[in-house]
Formats: C-alpha cells, sequence, structure tokens
C-alpha cells in the first residue's frame, strides 16, 4: 500500500492538501496516510477532517515521527521549527531592525543554523524541496539530487507539466499557491502511470507551520 506522510500535519494547511486529493479519483483508492505533529489535538482534528475526507484511506495520526514515517513513499515535510515561540522570536527580530517580518525574505531566515541541526534527517527523508528562502535553499545546497520546487512563483518545467495535467481535476482556485503545488505533485505521481515512486523524487514542501 502507497504510504503519504505530512511532517507538521497538525498545521491547518493541511486540509487543503486532503481536498485537493479527494477532487480526484484518488479519494476512493486504497492509500495509507500519516500525519505527524507536535500538537496532538490539533493533529486528531486533522486527522478527522482527512478521514472524512478520503474515506477509502487508512489514516493514522501520531506524535512519533519514526512512526510516521514508516513505510512512506512520499513525504510532505512542512514542519516550523521552533514553533510559534520560534515565529515569534522572528518577529521581534524583523521590527528591531526595521525589516521584513518574514522567514523567507527577512533576517527569520537566520534560523538555518537550527534546520541545519536536522538536515541529515530531513535530506534522507525527503528529496524535493521549496528554494523559496535561505534555509531551504542551503538545505538543497547540501544534496544537489533534489528537484527544486519554486514556490510561490513559476515551478519548473516537470512540475508545471504536472500541474497541468493535475488542473483538470480541480474545482476551485486555491489562494495558496504552495498548497496547489504541493497537492498537484502528489497528485501526479499517482495519476501518471509513466512515474513511478520509485523513480520520481519523493514530494517534500517546507512551508510555515
Amino acid at each position: 500500500m502507497n504510504t503519504l506522510a505530512v511532517i507538521g500535519g497538525s498545521s491547518p494547511f493541511t486540509v487543503e492538501l486532503f481536498h485537493q486529493l479527494a477532487l480526484t479519483e484518488l479519494r476512493e483508492q486504497p492509500y495509507a496516510l500519516s500525519l505527524h505533529g507536535r500538537n496532538f489535538d490539533a493533529l486528531e482534528l486533522v486527522r478527522y477532517f482527512a478521514a472524512a475526507t478520503l474515506p477509502a484511506w487508512r489514516i493514522l495520526a501520531t506524535p512519533d515521527l519514526d512512526e510516521a514515517l514508516a513505510d512512506a513513499n512520499i513525504v510532505v515535510h512542512q514542519a516550523r521549527y521552533g514553533g510559534l515561540e520560534g515565529r515569534f522570536q522572528d518577529e521581534l527580530l524583523a521590527a528591531t531592525l526595521d525589516t521584513l517580518v518574514d522567514e523567507t525574505l527577512g533576517p527569520g531566515g537566520l534560523h538555518i543554523a537550527v534546520l541545519l541541526g536536522h538536515a541529515p534527517s530531513i535530506t534522507c527523508t525527503a528529496n524535493i524541496s521549496s528554494s523559496g528562502d535561505i534555509a531551504q535553499e542551503r538545505m538543497v545546497r547540501l544534496d544537489r539530487s533534489k528537484l527544486t520546487i519554486k514556490s510561490p512563483g513559476q515551478p519548473p518545467p516537470l512540475v508545471a507539466a504536472w500541474m497541468d495535467r493535475f488542473r483538470r481535476h480541480e474545482e476551485s482556485v486555491l489562494t495558496a499557491t504552495r498548497c496547489r503545488t504541493r497537492a498537484a505533485v502528489i497528485a501526479a505521481l499517482k495519476l501518471n502511470p509513466l512515474i513511478g515512486c520509485d523513480q520520481v523524487p519523493i514530494a517534500a514542501d517546507l512551508i510555515d507551520v
């Protein structure tokens, strides 16, 4: 059974991924979904939504990272390092320097020192990454075999082709480009019989959680 693991799965942004997958034939196909998150109450709410949206899928919600990653074919990495406290510190730093309050463009990207401490396990797990900020760009440099998704913005040609294939299943316009990109890549990996998970890098998207 193919398994999709979402690291940082307690984020409310995760439900958009389920919604987009449910618009395709994947809704009724037997896949497994492993959700990992630090906030178990929020994780349970996301699991409940996933079970209602993807009725044929086997759903697991766990705070144990190793359990969530076991047997995963596709890994979406969207953990927010430092949590809300880390975000608060990023905003204080940016306000002190009178600059952008954003880890993508502002000094919050300096949390790279913390992120790189987790780099070996992340690079072993996920090999498609977003290069939208300082930290992600540095992660890609650790492993040049990664396929980089630039989001928001114009995706690479291969990802764009997958997105075009997936758009015929979309019934709504997403407000977050990065959500559409993540959902499109994952769905396209399953919809295209010429693309197998053993041939294409695992999908991951480092986003703000």
